[in-house]
């Protein structure tokens, strides 16, 4: 005889901070690689032409520069190749990954309140109902806001051999030559001003989302991460590290 869950709505809420914790990003059906909408709207300080790919788009096992587990238990993990190697720079915390941590608590209270509620209501306790029921609306309020707030991570990478300083949606980020670091940003269009010893290299919208699904898929569960190269000196594919 198999296991049965007394209590449906904890394996629903664990189920959610699972997939929450993996994301769409980081599934390995899902894997793919490619370029992004930028619009250039000036460049004084790029040599390559305003077509050159400014943003991507990934979902992967690994993240952008993230090394390969020694084992594995696919044959495969999928990962992201570029064309100019260069170095990590660790981003510090900030106030998006906090709202992502929160983002995961209201994931697993809101389901267990909803159930709850539900269940009071189908054995006619009314006040029972709205004691569950009422905290769990605003909770279900809560959550969307919170998702877009807490935004999608966004790699800025620096091919170039003098730093720069990025601004995405007015937050300055201070990029070494030849590394990348990340930043968060809501979208879906997200506005990025590159500068180098006080001057402008390039201005750039970088489109994150297509339409308003999209949006709603990388609030609630993720759909992997975005790059900004800088003039668009850097390419990006999908690779894969295999195992036997």
């Amino acid at each position: 005889m198999g296991t049965r869950f007394k209590h449906p709505s904890i394996a629903l809420s664990g189920l959610l901070l699972v997939v929450l914790a993996a994301g769409c990003g980081r599934i390995e059906a899902l894997a793919t690689v490619g370029a992004r909408p930028a619009t250039v709207t000036s460049a004084p300080g790029c040599q390559t032409p305003g077509s050159a790919a400014r943003g991507w788009h990934y979902r992967a096992q690994l993240d952008l520069g993230e090394r390969p587990p020694s084992s594995s238990q696919s044959s495969s993990v999928s990962a992201v190749r570029r064309s100019i190697r260069n170095s990590h720079v660790e981003a510090d915390f900030s106030f998006g990954d906090g709202l992502v941590f929160l983002l995961g608590l209201l994931l697993c209270v809101f389901p267990i309140l909803g159930i709850k509620a539900l269940s009071k209501l189908s054995k006619k306790e009314l006040k029972g109902a709205i004691a569950f029921g009422a905290p769990a609306l605003l909770l279900g309020v809560a959550t969307p806001v919170v998702g877009y707030l807490s935004g999608s991570v966004i790699s800025l990478d620096n091919p170039t051999s003098a730093p720069v300083q990025i601004s995405v949606d007015g937050t300055r980020v201070d990029v070494p030559a030849g590394s990348f670091t990340e930043v968060r940003a809501t979208g879906p269009t997200v506005e990025i001003r590159t500068e180098t010893a006080g001057q402008v290299v390039e201005q750039v919208a970088l489109d994150m989302d297509d339409h308003v699904g999209q949006t709603l898929l990388r609030v609630f569960l993720g759909d992997g991460r975005y790059v900004y190269t800088v003039c668009g000196l850097n390419r990006f594919s999908e690779g894969h590290y295999g195992y036997e």
